[in-house]
């Protein structure tokens, strides 16, 4: 037994794996020719004894008979997902099958790799035919030669796909993957909805703006997205047919040059930019997005601006702050998206707005019902910016009946006083404060419960970036810790009149 082994372990013989398997072993249907049907109850009993009983049952090959079985009730299986060891395993089994597994599956998902990173690609093809009509794989470069006869063969063998989805297991791909998945894709005539975690070319982008097909696209724009790119002109239609596009890209003007509002009818809209961009290219970019001429409404908008993964130090910040802040002004060109009802806004760098702007900005989305707007670094000292208070977002659920759920930074540091307002029965049960100072968490749950009493969730959240205090951070997300307990408290025990004026005072 290895010295390392945890004191659980010596205790619990079962618990090492070795001595497990050992046990295991004892039941393989060569020694006992029920052992078979002991390891699929092993399997069954509990987390722990499924892998190592599925590890040992599917060691050895299928007999003829079980696969006589197998065929019996192949022709049943419309959908199938391969993510664990045991079903790649029964695919090694089968390598030697002249035919198609599953005559009638229509639907393939694809990811083993999350637990077993050397998986070829090749076992795959067992699964692929034309009755095939959504593919979605995880792939890795583990064999690089595999793996490019698998983008070359699908769209052979899969003539009717309507949806697909590539992802890989590791980054970035080279440049003879990019090429063969970009040449795959332009061979599918029939495609719907395309979801690419992973570059294309150009001439794979200019295929799939003009493919008459397409509903929905997701797709990584890279550099090696304008190397081929067709020469678009500003009254060529594009994406004429799509419903919902989104962008993940560091390249702002190549999206744009794709927008045509005049034709284009999507309804959800995403663009994922990860790096810092100024509030003026934004405006820019969303005064193209929401042209008046627009055909049909926008319903869904997703914007992801910044690079959140590596925070900016505080010193650094404070001398860019003004340069990056996003303000109301930067939001103005939405406000003629009358029918929105879903809006995401990601923002790495500071907002600016106080509770006029938000009330202005809400009054001109009446059916919204998600309202997400994330910053990146806070609004706590040393940083001057204005948040809206607990009134702007009073405010804000007032205008949008529908609202159910909100992410807004707010300034809760006072609780504002209320004219003439009483509680209103809503949909909003959802409050997200990011980066939000806040000084005595009861004052503020008083407040929330008093004239937001739908509130039924609260979540706090810091992104600490470096050089700020984090003991000032620390005590504002325990205030809010306190103002979610205080919500419990007074929905199982309401809080009396003379209590909340005892308080205010």
């Amino acid at each position: 037994m290895s010295t390392l082994d945890s004191p659980a372990k010596i205790r619990n013989p079962l618990m090492v794996s070795e001595l497990f398997y050992n046990i295991l072993d004892c039941f393989r249907p060569r020694i006992d020719p029920a052992g078979r049907r002991a390891l699929v109850s092993l399997a069954q009993t509990c987390r722990a004894f499924s892998e190592p009983s599925l590890d040992c049952l599917w060691s050895s090959p299928p007999t003829s008979s079980q696969f006589a079985v197998i065929d019996k009730y192949a022709h049943r299986i419309r959908q199938l997902t391969i993510s664990d060891n045991a079903s790649v395993r029964f695919l090694q089994c089968t390598s030697m099958r002249p035919s198609c597994l599953f005559p009638n599956l229509m639907v393939l998902r694809w990811s083993p790799y999350v637990l077993t990173p050397h998986i070829p690609i090749i076992f795959i093809q067992r699964l692929l035919s034309p009755t095939l009509v959504s593919l979605e794989a995880t792939l890795a470069e583990v064999d690089q030669a595999t793996l490019l006869s698998f983008f070359d063969n699908y769209p052979l063998l899969c003539r009717n796909l309507t949806s697909v989805e590539f992802r890989f297991s590791a980054q970035p791909q080279s440049e003879t993957t990019i090429q063969a998945l970009s040449r795959a894709i332009c061979s599918q005539e029939t495609l719907e909805n395309v979801v690419l975690h992973t570059p294309i070319d150009g001439g794979a982008l200019t295929y799939l703006c003009t493919l008459p097909t397409l509903k929905e696209l997701s797709v990584y724009l890279s550099e090696r997205s304008r190397i081929g790119i067709g020469s678009f002109l500003p009254t060529d239609p594009l994406f004429c047919s799509a419903e919902r596009l989104e962008f993940i890209t560091l390249d702002l003007d190549l999206v744009a040059s794709l927008l045509r509002p005049r034709d284009q009818t999507f309804h959800t809209f995403g663009l994922y930019h990860h790096g810092r961009q100024t509030p003026e290219a934004v405006v820019s970019f969303l005064n193209l997005l929401t042209s008046r001429s627009r055909p049909p409404p926008l319903q869904k908008l997703t914007l992801s601006i910044g690079d959140f993964s590596h925070p900016i130090p505080a010193d650094h910040m404070a001398s860019e702050a003004i340069r990056y802040r996003l303000s109301y002004k930067t939001l103005q060109p939405l406000m003629i998206l009358r029918s929105l009802r879903v809006l995401m806004i990601e923002w790495s760098e500071q907002i600016s707005m106080d509770d006029d702007e938000l009330a202005n900005l809400a009054r001109s989305w009446p059916l919204l019902q998600v309202f997400n707007f994330y910053c990146g670094r806070g609004g706590y000292p040393p940083f001057s910016t204005k948040y809206p208070t607990l009134l702007g977002l009073l405010s804000l659920v007032n205008s949008c009946p529908e609202l159910y759920t909100v992410s807004l930074p707010l300034d809760a540091r006072e609780v504002p006083a209320v004219k003439e307002a009483d509680a209103r029965e809503t949909n909003f049960a959802c409050l997200i404060v990011p980066e939000s100072p806040i000084n005595e968490a009861r004052p503020v749950a008083e407040f929330l419960c008093k004239y937001l009493p739908s509130v039924t969730a609260l979540e706090a959240r810091f992104l600490r970036p470096p050089g700020t205090n984090a003991e000032q951070i620390n005590g504002y997300e325990l205030a809010w810790q306190q103002v979610e307990t205080y919500l419990e408290e007074f929905d199982s025990s309401p809080i009396d009149s003379s209590e909340s004026e005892e308080s205010e005072v």
